[in-house]
């Protein structure tokens, strides 16, 4: 059984940007955060928009609010990752 979730980016510069992970596939928030910001990074380069992958790059303050690990495996919904950026 897959367990996929929506992650969307809610941040000054990247706000809105969406994926779907398998949570079966990871262990915690930290590989979620690399994931998006890996799936980010590639439509960056698609569109050559690398001042933004700089910008992406510079930014370590991404997290999930009020959610934990466990919440995440066990709510199907949209989970939204923000920055103080």
């Amino acid at each position: 059984m897959v367990n996929l979730r929506t992650f969307t980016m809610s941040c000054k510069y990247f706000s809105g940007f969406t994926t779907i992970i398998d949570v079966d596939e990871i262990d915690n928030i930290n590989q979620i955060i690399k994931i998006i910001k890996k799936e980010l990074k590639i439509n960056l380069q698609k569109l050559n928009l690398y001042s933004l992958i700089g910008i992406l790059d510079n930014i370590s303050t991404y997290h999930i609010h009020d959610f934990k690990f466990g919440d995440i495996l066990l709510n199907n919904r949209t989970f939204f990752i923000c920055s103080c950026c």
